[in-house]
């Protein structure tokens, strides 16, 4: 065969076929794992972009739900049940009642406040407290 085709032709065949080979390590050994390394990226920047997505979703939901809780924050507000508290003023407040009223005798008991654990969130800084109030007419 290399009679057939000459001697120069096999040698140039030969070193083709080895440069090809040359090629074809260096484009695996060298492109593959940029591929690897690119297709890792790929998929830590899919998994980043799906979490954000999530929290994007997450913080649709709560600003709807703030939209809807805050006329009623608003009302309660306004109601003063964010106000002043203190027994001090109450007491003021329930002699003002008296004295408007014309209640002659009327006696009142402010009792020591009680925390409401199931009515507060857990994740909230603020607790809810209720002081029970006793009133009798006479």
């Amino acid at each position: 065969m290399i009679a057939k085709i000459g001697y120069k032709r096999t040698v140039t065949l030969v070193c083709l076929t080895g440069l090809l080979c040359v090629l074809a390590g260096t484009s695996y050994f060298l492109f593959r794992p940029q591929t690897v390394s690119a297709q890792a990226d790929l998929q830590a920047t899919k998994s980043e972009l799906e979490t954000k997505k999530t929290e994007v979703e997450k913080m649709q939901n709560d600003f709807a739900l703030f939209q809807q809780e805050k006329d009623f924050y608003g009302d309660l507000m306004r109601m003063g049940f964010f106000g002043a508290q203190d027994r001090v003023i109450a007491r003021e407040k329930f002699n003002v009642m008296q004295k408007l009223s014309k209640i002659i005798s009327a006696q009142y008991e402010i009792k020591p406040a009680i925390i409401l654990k199931d009515q507060s969130p857990p994740e909230s800084e603020y607790v809810l407290m209720e002081s029970p109030i006793e009133i009798s007419l006479n």
